[in-house]
Parts: C-alpha cells; structure tokens; sequence
C-alpha cells in the first residue's frame, strides 16, 4: 500500500509539473509566422510592408517572438519598431538562407527603412535589410537607432546577429538620440554591412559615400562591433560623438576605416583586418576622448594619408599595427596628414610603409601636439625593415618653457628640445656648440628624465646669438628637474656662450660643472 500510495502521488507531481512548465512556457514568449499569422507572401511582387508591420505592431505588445521564412518581403514605406523591449526577430538560420530570406527595399528614395524608435533589448538575426541594387531609389539611413518620440523605453542594448545590411546612401545604421538619453551598448555581430552599387566610395580619390555606422550622439556610447564585414564605405565607421568598439572586422575597400570624434568617450579597435583601403584613422575636431587601435593590419593600398589629424585634444594610442603589408611605400604615397594641432600620439611596436610617417612635434604648424613613440618599425626602399627612432617628446604649447626629450643617435640620446620663438633647438650631448636666436627674453628649463652615466665628461656650449637675454633655470627654480646648476640662474646676454660639462653625482643625478659665461 505505501508503494501504491508512493507512485500515486509521484504521478500527481509529475503532471502538477508539466502543467507548470507549460504554463510557464507560453507566458515567457508568444511565437508567430510572418507568412502564417500575418498574410506576408515573400514573392518581392506582392507589397508585404503592411504585413511586416503588423507582425512588429504584435511582437512588440506580446514581447513575442517572430519567424520569417525564406522569401524576400517587398517593403515601400518605413517600417517602424517602437518602444518594443525583450522581443525577437528572426529567420532562416541555414547557411546561406539570409541573402533569401530578407526585407527588400522597393519604396522612394531618401528617408529611413527601418526605425528603431526607444526599443532596448531586442534581437534580429539571420535575415537581410536590403535597400536593393537600385542607387535611384535608396533610402539614406537603412537602420536608424533612435528616440524619436517619448516612451517608456531609451534605445539601447538592441542585438544583431548573423544580419546582412546593405544600402543607405548616408548611412547603413545610425545610432542617435533626438532626446538628448542613453542609446548605448548595441551590438552587431556578424553583421555584413554593405553598400548598393553606385552609391559606393570610389578608390582612389573618391570624396563621397555612405558610412557603414554613424554615431551621433554623446549618449550613444559603447557600440559593440564583432567580427562580421564593412565594404564599400567612404568611412566604415565614424563617432561623430559617442564611442564605438571594434574587434576582429574585416574592413576592406573602405576611404577611411575609423573616423573619431567622441567627446570624452574612448573607441578602440582590436585584430581587424583589411586590404584596398585608403586612411586608417581619423579624428574629427570635436575628439576628446582617447583612441585605441591594437593589433591590426591595414594595407594602405591606395595613395593617400594613413592618418588624417584636426585640432584635436585627445590622444590616439597605436599599438602592435601593421601599417605596411611588408612592402615599402614612398612618403607622398602613404602620410600623416595634420591640420592645426594634431593630437597626442602614442605609438608602441608598429610596423610603418616608410620612416617618415611619424610627424616629430615642432613649434610650427602643421605638428603633432606630442610624441610617444617606443618600439617601431618602417620599410625602406626595396622594402628593407629598419628601425624608427624613439621620441619622447611631451605636450608643449608655443611660448612655454617645456623641455623635451628625443632619443636616437649613436649615443642613444640627442638632448632636450625647447621652444624658442618659432624655432626648436635641439641640444645634443654629443654636439659641442649650440646656437640660440630668441626673438625675445626666453628662459630655458633643463629636466632631463635619463639616468646619467653615458655623458659623462662631455661639454656643451650654449651660445646666444640673438638680441636678447637667454636665461637657464635649474631645480632649485622649477621643482622636477634632474639637473643642478653651481649657479642658481644663469643669464646669457646677447653674444654671451655658457659652457656645461655633465657629470654623475649626488646621487646619481647629473650635474653641470664648470660654468663658464663669456662674451663671444
């Protein structure tokens, strides 16, 4: 009786069970067929926009989930997706299925063909967004991210897998906010983001084009783009605010890869890869935020700048890049481009098409604003890899007394560079005579940041050759310095010369003995 008892009530709990999980199941997501349940056809002759938009009209208010079979669905207005939240959207997941199974453009040209209006969290996947091979009647934005009007929901965190998009002759995909709120962290992975015949831009020198992905706003922050392709583009990506983050994207054929202009927001792009490309980098005016580019190898295949830098304040960072392909390319063939102040660059173990891709700071526009550069590589004629010399040279601004450091040469030094009117000097210790013309009262600030030992007993002379007075500060006026003068301030008059000798004391610092201030 208590096994009868037993397996009656274990039989009791089973179906409690099952009903529960039935339950359970139905109220977590409904499910519906594009084809069965909203009367799509999927022939590209009969119009499916009212169709495709009833079906978003459900799967927004169910929070349900949608199913396109293989056909492609004749769309001619914009499709709309308001405040939709927790859903999913998707088709064929066979290989090869998305190029049939697609959304096709067929209305006028200009506008948008599907917006994203204050919808977070929601999915597409394995289907196209095609705006078609008719440049005549493209819409400008294929998929805008946006919210446009109020609701509960912030656009944000929307996902897109295994898509193919092609068209928008502005943009494929805009990321924005006509509220000034968060539209962060949307992903696409996988994406191939492609452009309709005749609206591509045209290498070499071709000035127009569409973008691959568009972010617009200061909110519209942390992108995410995984693997997948961008062709075709006259600029792959472009953070006219905002950030955007890369990892493993095929980017060939492209004018620009990445344009940056986030303010305050960093952008990185890591293991991409690409050939039949123009520029690899470049910032916007508005660029605050840093720049991060690690371990890509672009091929500039066609003539033009490598990097193209404003008036911009925040760093870039080049790390482990291949810029060369391991062919050597002539410095009016591959360039840095500079308008103004470029920013402060950091680059560390890149490879360059020719040594004189790196701009070295001066006073005299056009220069970059610093100069961090460690650890690189360049391809000389006949595509001879050489060794680029190291710079140190800090952020300066003219009329400052701001010493820098530059490395190189036999003796693995060549001094501190100092701004003088609108001239650098460069002090070597393995050169004997310096000659400085100020155009007014300069004062000169030695802090060196090398350990010494290596100069030891070498002389230089400082002459002044110009019509005013030419001062020297040590540590004891300026704290952070490593050098200590006997003197506590030396002033050259004009046609007056100083003479240094370095040494290791005190502790390891340098000191400059010997001064002797003498009229020329």
């Amino acid at each position: 009786m208590v096994r009868a008892f037993a397996k009656g009530q274990l039989v009791k709990i089973l179906r409690l069970l099952f009903l529960l999980l039935l339950t359970a199941s139905s109220a977590y997501a409904a499910h519906k067929d594009l084809r069965a349940d909203f009367g799509a056809v999927g022939d590209f002759v009969a119009d499916d926009t009212a169709a495709v938009q009833a079906a978003f009209d459900w799967v927004i208010a169910d929070r349900g989930e949608l199913f396109i079979p293989q056909g492609v669905y004749r769309i001619t207005a914009q499709l709309t997706f308001r405040q939709g939240n927790t859903t999913r959207v998707y088709g064929e997941t066979r290989p090869g299925a998305n190029w049939k199974t697609s959304l096709k453009w067929d209305g006028p040209a200009g506008g948008t063909f599907l917006l994203l209006d204050g919808s977070r969290d929601t999915e597409w996947s394995d289907f196209a967004i095609d705006a078609g091979i008719n440049a005549a009647i493209e819409p400008d934005i294929l998929i805008d991210i946006d919210k446009v009007t109020p609701g509960s929901w912030n656009s944000r965190e929307n996902a897109f897998r295994r898509m193919l998009l092609r068209g928008g002759k502005v943009a494929t995909v805009r990321i924005s906010h006509t509220t000034n709120l968060n539209n962060e962290a949307n992903i696409f992975e996988d994406v191939g983001n492609y452009t309709v015949p005749g609206s591509q831009w045209v290498p070499p020198t071709g000035t127009t084009g569409p973008v691959g992905y568009l972010v617009q706003n200061v909110n519209a922050k942390a992108q995410q783009i995984v693997r997948g392709d961008v062709s075709g583009k006259l600029i792959a990506v472009f953070t006219e605010d905002g950030s955007a983050h890369l990892t493993g994207v095929q980017l060939g054929g492209n004018g620009t890869w990445f344009k940056h202009g986030g303010r305050g927001e960093p952008s990185t792009m890591y293991g991409c890869d690409g050939d039949s490309s123009r520029t690899f980098l470049e910032t916007a005016p508005a660029q605050t935020g840093p720049f991060t580019a690690t371990a890509n190898r672009f091929y500039p295949h066609h003539d033009g700048p490598l990097f193209v830098f404003g008036e911009n304040a925040g760093p870039v960072i080049l790390q482990g890049n291949e810029f060369a392909n391991g062919t050597y390319k002539a410095p009016d063939r591959s360039y840095m481009q500079i308008t103004g102040s470029g920013p402060l660059l950091i680059a560390q173990g890149n490879t360059f098409p020719n040594s004189e891709v790196l701009r070295v700071p001066g006073t005299v526009p056009p220069k970059l604003r610093g100069l961090y550069a460690l650890g690189n590589i360049y391809y000389a004629p006949g595509n001879v890899i050489s060794i680029l010399s190291d710079y140190l040279i800090p952020y300066r601004q003219s009329g400052t007394s701001i010493s820098a450091l530059q490395l190189g040469g036999a003796s693995g030094f060549r001094g501190d560079l100092q701004p003088i009117a609108l001239f650098d000097r460069t002090i070597q210790t393995s050169q004997g005579v310096v000659s400085v013309q100020p155009s007014a009262a300069w004062t000169l600030t030695s802090k060196p940041s090398l350990q010494p030992g290596l100069f030891e007993g070498q002389e230089v002379r400082i002459l002044n050759v110009g019509g005013f007075d030419l001062g020297l500060l040590d540590e004891r006026t300026l704290p952070g310095s490593g050098v200590i003068l006997l003197d506590r301030t030396i002033v050259l008059k004009p046609k007056a010369s100083v003479t240094f000798q370095w040494t290791a004391g005190f502790g390891g610092r340098w000191i400059q003995v010997t001064p002797v201030v003498s009229p020329l």
